[in-house]
């Protein structure tokens, strides 16, 4: 689903240091110093690509996340907590974040972006869900029109309903068709510093095979999201008929009501 979203200012506040994987995914650990370009080289092209952590404004630090869920839809995983920093990504360079489910079915994902500058009016993003970031399998795919993305928003992507391997790790993938990578140009919120993600982790690279690099940024860093899926076996009870007692009564005298329901499970329920 489609959702409305809105601008801000951001300026340079972190960069550091990242070296190039060749051959398979590597998870090697680049810690970055203040003031050092974060610099990671197209094999394809054999050009640099600057990589930068940039901050939202306190306004927009004050989102209203979407929490609530809907035809029996819960949360799954949820890493949201953050300061207003985001990393960039542009075409061909991409963010990427693993999760790991703990639900049998995906129903939907939910990720905090931000503009910088003013991305062309024709922007979009596009969600790819893998198993694997080397595979060229792709279990879900969602694009957005980016156009009104500003302040920080979540953005839904409401994807087909999918089945998953709970404790098997997946990764959400976000690409921009922007091309601006100085300054204009979209970001993927990220959490506290040094606050990870504790069942998956951040990368930053392309789809270009074997040109993936594990994020660990001054500390650990990861991107935020939020996972929805299907909680089998626990439907909510039906809706409690009129409570039954006294429709008139005086001050400071206690009145007994009465009301029931069920549950589809038999679970025990209390009010």
């Amino acid at each position: 689903m489609n959702k409305k979203i809105i601008g801000i200012f951001v300026m340079t506040l972190l960069i550091g240091t990242v070296l190039p994987a060749t051959g398979s995914i590597e998870k090697n650990s680049y810690l970055a110093e203040k003031n050092e370009p974060l610099v990671f080289l197209d094999p394809m092209s054999s050009k640099e690509i600057q990589y930068i952590i940039v901050e939202a404004n306190t306004e927009s630090n004050r989102d209203k996340s979407m929490v609530q869920s809907t035809n029996g839809e819960v949360i799954d995983q949820d890493f949201s907590d953050h300061i207003g920093w985001g990393m960039r990504f542009i075409k061909n360079s991409n963010n990427a974040q693993s999760f790991t489910p703990s639900l049998d079915t995906l129903t939907k994902i939910e990720i905090p972006f931000f503009a910088h500058g003013t991305p062309p009016e024709d922007s979009k993003i596009t969600m790819v869900l893998k198993s694997d970031l080397e595979s060229e399998e792709i279990l879900a795919s969602m694009t957005i029109d980016a156009n009104q993305i500003e302040h920080i928003r979540w953005i839904e992507f409401d994807i087909q309903d999918i089945s998953v391997v709970p404790e098997t790790e997946y990764f959400i993938i976000c690409e921009s068709t922007t091309e601006d990578f100085d300054n204009n140009y979209y970001c993927w919120v990220m959490g506290l510093p040094d606050v990870p993600y504790l069942r998956g982790d951040a990368w930053i690279g392309s789809y270009y095979q074997g040109n993936w690099n594990w994020l660990e940024y001054s500390g650990e860093w990861d991107f935020c999201f939020r996972t929805y899926g299907i909680l089998e076996g626990n439907n909510p009870p039906e809706t409690p008929s009129k409570p039954m007692g006294p429709d008139r009564g005086k001050l400071k005298v206690n009145y007994s009501f009465s009301t029931s329901t069920t549950d589809p499970e038999n679970d025990i329920i209390y009010y």
